[in-house]
């Protein structure tokens, strides 16, 4: 397994970014098939590209995956777009095109999946919901849901949730996730979990039976034991990597 360590100049922020990227050995795939599977794996609120190397065993996980890792930098965007800061078009457009003129990824739907904890879930499943196209299965450990709920939330720490939020509509759209996830096209696997003492827990479970009912046995559940953090993801994160569907 490599780690590569990318710093770059980002044309759609207009300033330096950073970005990790896993990449298995290239005895790990078949000659006729020399593309990775990919996952974009995208980090929470006060998190960055170095999160879930330092805080996972992501590496490893990986390297006995065969599966290449696209760890992006988006500092406190929630990945979407403001004016000055338009981290949703970094994300889907900038970043799909660097990583994948630089490294070996696949670029077909079946061999791309996106995955993320708490802010980084809720980018997860906006990206997949609004983008379905791209990916085949997408997974959110302790994602944010209701943004309107989160702006009263305890232990939050998101001054600047009007900076991001102003005037924007979170009920509907292309930023409320339990209205994507009622009305938008769901043709991949979803992969949603939670914890006991998550704070975020209420919103998961109120999303569970819609996906239930639109995904069927395309949509898969966990509950454990844990609370918003990184001993629960750690713990989760295998089992979300056994899931992907891998070819």
């Amino acid at each position: 397994m490599s780690l590569h360590q990318i710093d770059f100049y980002s044309n759609v922020l207009q300033k330096n970014m950073h970005l990790n990227l896993l990449l298995p050995h290239l005895k790990t795939i078949p000659q006729k098939k020399p593309h990775f599977p990919t996952l974009w794996l995208l980090h929470g609120l006060g998190g960055d590209e170095t999160s879930w190397l330092r805080n996972t065993e992501i590496e490893t996980l990986a390297d006995q995956a065969g599966l290449a890792v696209v760890m992006p930098d988006a500092d406190r965007s929630f990945y979407i777009n403001r004016p000055g800061a338009p981290y949703w078009d970094y994300l889907t457009t900038e970043i799909f095109q660097t990583a994948r003129a630089l490294f070996p990824l696949a670029h077909d739907r079946k061999n791309n999946f996106v995955a993320g904890d708490s802010m980084g879930g809720y980018g997860a499943l906006k990206w997949a919901f609004n983008q379905p196209n791209r990916f085949a299965a997408v997974a959110a450990l302790s994602p944010v849901l209701d943004l309107k709920a989160l702006k009263t939330a305890p232990n939050v720490a998101l001054p600047d949730f009007k900076t991001l939020f102003a005037g924007r509509d979170l009920k509907k759209g292309p930023l409320a996730i339990p209205w994507l996830a009622k009305n938008k096209v769901l043709d991949l696997d979803v992969y949603l979990a939670t914890a006991d003492h998550d704070y975020l827990r209420k919103q998961a479970l109120k999303l569970k039976p819609v996906l239930e009912k639109r995904l069927g046995e395309r949509f898969t559940w966990r509950d454990d034991q844990g609370s918003h953090n990184w001993t629960l993801w750690k713990k989760q994160l295998p089992d979300v990597i056994h899931w992907l569907p891998l070819n």
